[in-house]
């Protein structure tokens, strides 16, 4: 293996990535050693083609791409992915797009489809707008009068300009003219989209003339709420179903909301919607909010008529459904399943896991974040990240009833102190160097479980870490031959993850979602420092073979990579959160197997 550092790279980063490759241990002290940008380089890689990216002149927030489907590849020529959008931001409503990538070198984007109705329903100015100043006996986002007066619909029509772009809805003649209606995709993020995947990304999952629409073709969307939204104004909580057959005009077909619940102030327990799941053409597999549950958990949705989608069946960690499970969620004991404490204080998403100085109970973040359905002999087997529960294996053949194999909780104090795996203990020593005890005896752990998928036709397991402060994410690598204990195998972490001196322009190096080329090859978005190239043919030793960085011409766009899959000629689809989707080659060891001979 080798990493080319760049010139600008400064000495002791240099150093640092030498010491780490010959299994030193360095510890960077960030208080004497001045910031050192990411080194934008690439290698075993070339560029074939992009779209949207900063240098074909696409306006700022037309650049942001999410998660791609469906994957491993794609199955028609075409690929579709979420919008990526956090807050509300009129410029950047929350949709998905479909990519062409037929043509490699030059992709396009054909169709992108919002979350609310243009024409019907255009957007009202943000709540920051200084329209509201000579207008606030109008302003939907925050005007009490409005919390329960304003209808849900899609044909409102009150924000409505003309060439000039002035009002022109009903009563603007008027400025006391109250708003009709409320239209739930103001305030959607659309970040998650979904088609067969996987063991399911069949031709003909059921068979020609299943139902009335061919799986194929059947794609579902997420839907969750954007930051900065209101505390009493509802998104849509759940998952769009659309029909692809023409991917140049998607037509939605129907949609099921999660029940958020409402309190006596107005505002509503858990309205935060779907981030992540799986589809397997009939079933989707999400992780939601709903009224009387802490967190998300999974939620399996039956769309064999995707017009008219059901619940079909559940599954929480124990003390995530409340009020009847506080007392789980309070106790010391050891579950003999698990062999974890049974309780845990809930704690924010990415923040570290801390000791209860009254309980000896971990702050924990315990929520369903992403899952990889497969065919296991003759099961269907579900491993999902559960972000600071670790990873989770399920077995979900009969919906209505799934049933818990084991969980792998690597996010615990203990376990990370005990961890001797090579990589392990440098990325302890960040942690516990990086965050600040709240007491004498505490015990800190950090990470955050992000997403993993099975190797095909193996018993590995790759799983990531979604971390945005020291130590950033990193690789894991699993051996789930036996599905009831999960043996960890091997980190793959990188200097710059634990290094303080490093600076990014966009996103920090934290591990995020990718797809393998047969047995051997992982190619895994890194956020801010790109995609990478990794050989997994032996899992206790994975390494890196390839890397590929960059950075827009106006300085605007990437390094935000955030997903690959691969075309039928296996080059990479890969979208970045800020700056559109480029198609990779990959010409480093290994890539005779994948161009010229399709899948």
């Amino acid at each position: 293996m080798s990493i080319r550092p760049s010139r600008g790279c400064a000495l002791l980063a240099c150093v640092l990535s030498v010491a780490w490759l010959l299994g030193a241990t360095v510890v960077a002290k960030a208080a004497t050693v001045p910031p050192n940008p990411v080194p934008v380089e690439s290698w075993n890689f070339e560029l074939l083609g992009s779209v949207d990216s900063a240098d074909d002149g696409t306006p700022t927030k037309a650049r942001w791409y999410s998660k791609i489907a469906p994957w491993p590849f794609t199955q028609h020529t075409f690929l579709n992915t979420g919008c990526y959008e956090s807050g509300i931001n009129p410029a950047m409503p929350g949709c998905f797009r479909v990519v062409d990538v037929s043509d490699p070198f030059h992709p396009k984007r054909i169709a992108t489809v919002e979350a609310y109705d243009r024409v019907k329903s255009p957007l009202p100015p943000v709540p920051s707008d200084p329209y509201w100043t000579a207008h606030p006996e109008l302003n939907v986002w925050t005007n009490n009068k409005f919390n329960d007066t304003l209808a849900f619909s899609t044909a409102c029509g009150d924000w409505a300009v003309d060439a000039n772009g002035k009002h022109i809805g009903p009563g603007w003649h008027d400025t006391q003219a109250n708003p009709t209606c409320w239209d739930k995709g103001w305030i959607t993020r659309t970040h998650f989209t979904a088609g067969a995947s996987g063991d399911f990304q069949t031709h003909d999952r059921f068979g020609p003339g299943h139902g009335r629409y061919n799986s194929r073709f059947i794609y579902w969307v997420n839907s969750q709420r954007q930051s900065g939204a209101p505390s009493k104004r509802l998104g849509y909580t759940g998952i769009a179903f659309y029909d692809l057959s023409n991917p140049y005009d998607p037509q939605f077909l129907g949609r099921i909301d999660l029940d958020p619940g409402k309190k006596l102030d107005g505002t509503f327990f858990d309205a935060s919607g779907v981030h992540h799941g799986f589809f397997d053409g009939r079933y989707a597999y999400i992780g939601g909010g709903e009224a009387g549950f802490i967190g998300h958990h999974l939620i399996i949705v039956d769309a064999e008529d995707p017009t008219n989608p059901k619940i079909a069946g559940r599954w929480w960690i124990p003390g995530q459904k409340t009020p009847e499970e506080d007392a789980i969620r309070n106790s010391t004991e050891i579950d003999p399943q698990t062999g974890l404490q049974k309780g845990w204080i809930v704690g924010s998403g990415f923040a570290p896991i801390h000791t209860d100085e009254k309980t000896g109970l971990l702050t924990k973040d315990n929520t369903f974040h992403y899952i990889d359905v497969r065919k296991i002999k003759g099961r269907d087997i579900a491993f999902i990240a559960w972000h600071e529960a670790g990873l989770v294996i399920l077995d979900v053949t009969d919906k209505s009833r799934p049933k818990f194999l084991s969980r792998f909780d690597y996010l615990t104090p203990a376990f990370q102190a005990a961890d001797t795996l090579p990589g392990a203990q440098v990325d302890y020593a960040s942690c516990k160097a990086n965050v600040p005890l709240k007491w004498e005896g505490d015990k800190v752990a950090c990470g955050n479980a992000h997403s993993g998928k099975l190797v095909p036709n193996t018993n590995i397991f790759w799983l990531t870490d979604e971390y945005f402060t020291l130590p950033y994410g990193h690789l894991r690598l699993f051996d789930v031959s036996d599905l009831t204990k999960p043996k960890l195998l091997s980190h793959l972490v990188l200097p710059q993850t634990t290094d303080a001196t490093v600076t990014y322009a966009k996103r920090t190096a934290s591990t995020h979602l990718g797809n393998t080329w047969g047995k051997d090859l992982l190619f895994l978005a890194w956020y801010g420092l790109g995609v990478k190239a990794i050989n997994i043919s032996d899992p206790k030793h994975p390494y890196l073979v390839g890397t590929y960085s960059y950075e827009a011409n106006d300085g605007e766009g990437g390094q935000a990579t955030y997903d690959v899959i691969f075309d039928q000629e296996g080059n990479l689809a890969v979208s970045d959160s800020e700056d559109g989707v480029r198609v990779l080659r990959y010409t480093g060891p290994g890539s005779h197997r994948m161009h010229g001979g399709g899948f």
